[in-house]
């Protein structure tokens, strides 16, 4: 299936998808930091086939998705070997205990009576009711199964993963995934918005960061962060506010920690079909104060700059 056709397949604004807040600290600290542009990719891969599973997308009119057909999907050769590590059985995913590897996977979905638990009819569930037969070739064929979605923390005994409970997560509109696979954003550039949104969640006025900082939060070089900010601001998917303030009294330049914002799924697909421009933005305050050992007459004005 192509990315066009897995895109179109997106059947409503329902299809959402709700990851947990810590995998950005959880892959950060297990990926290697030579090798932080794979970063996004095991970001987007997880996402990926969490909407795979959610939604029964894994085969459609007899065929089936297969590791190679993710890989490019998002972006990646289909023979690329460099990223195997992450993906394959006994790989980094299913060492910190996000993916596993299995051959049941889901061909339907339902929500109990009571509409509150999740449930899937498998594959296997099919071949045991001998319904129909099963022509798909199915040899040797696995997928991963996220765990997360099922049980967030190892110890868990009921189901309380991101398809049960949604706090501490962060959504994703899939429209809009699949499009920014599309428009050149990429997997990097998206795992980089995906943080961006998580945090606005909490400082809805602004995210205020340091570049550094921002640097060591999300686990990318300067120099990738800074291509990928400008190639999201060009896309609208986020608007920056970059803050300068001049201190009189030294008459020295200091940069404070700059304001981003994060455009709705809604204002960025609007955009990119229509050029319909995002809602401006309300400038966060800026609550950092000019350096110096001193008290500065000037440290609570609010310079226009």
């Amino acid at each position: 299936m192509s990315l066009i056709n897995l895109r179109n397949n997106v059947t409503n604004d329902l299809e959402q998808i709700y990851l947990p807040n810590e995998i950005f600290d959880d892959l950060k600290m297990n990926l290697d930091r030579t090798s932080s542009s794979h970063l996004g990719f095991a970001y987007c891969y997880y996402l990926l086939i969490s909407y795979l599973y959610r939604y029964c997308k894994y085969e459609t009119d007899g065929v089936l998705l297969k590791q190679d057909d993710l890989k490019e999907l998002l972006g990646y050769a289909r023979k690329n070997k460099g990223i195997d590590y992450i993906i394959k059985d006994g790989g980094l995913l299913d060492n910190i205990g996000y993916t596993e590897s299995t051959s049941d996977y889901p061909i339907a979905w339902e929500f109990a009576e009571d509409v509150t638990e999740l449930s899937f009819y498998t594959i296997k569930d099919l071949k045991l009711s001998q319904a129909m037969s099963v022509s798909i070739n199915m040899r040797n064929y696995k997928i991963k199964r996220p765990v997360k979605a099922f049980k967030r923390y190892s110890f868990d005994e009921l189901l309380t993963g991101t398809f049960y409970d949604i706090s501490n997560t962060h959504c994703h509109n899939m429209e809009l995934f699949f499009k920014a696979l599309e428009s050149g954003i990429g997997v990097i550039g998206y795992y980089i918005y995906s943080y961006l949104m998580r945090m606005n969640s909490m400082y809805v006025n602004g995210y205020d960061e340091a570049w550094d900082a921002l640097c060591i939060k999300t686990g990318i070089p300067s120099n990738t962060l800074n291509r990928y900010i400008h190639k999201l601001e060009e896309n609208r998917f986020i608007t920056v506010t970059r803050h300068t303030a001049f201190s009189l009294k030294n008459k020295g330049k200091k940069n404070l920690a700059n304001s981003y914002y994060t455009s709705s799924p809604e204002e960025i697909l609007l955009w990119l079909k229509t050029g319909i421009e995002p809602s401006s933005r309300p400038l966060s305050k800026i609550s950092a104060k000019l350096l110096d050992s001193k008290p500065d007459p000037y440290e609570n004005y609010e310079f226009p700059y």
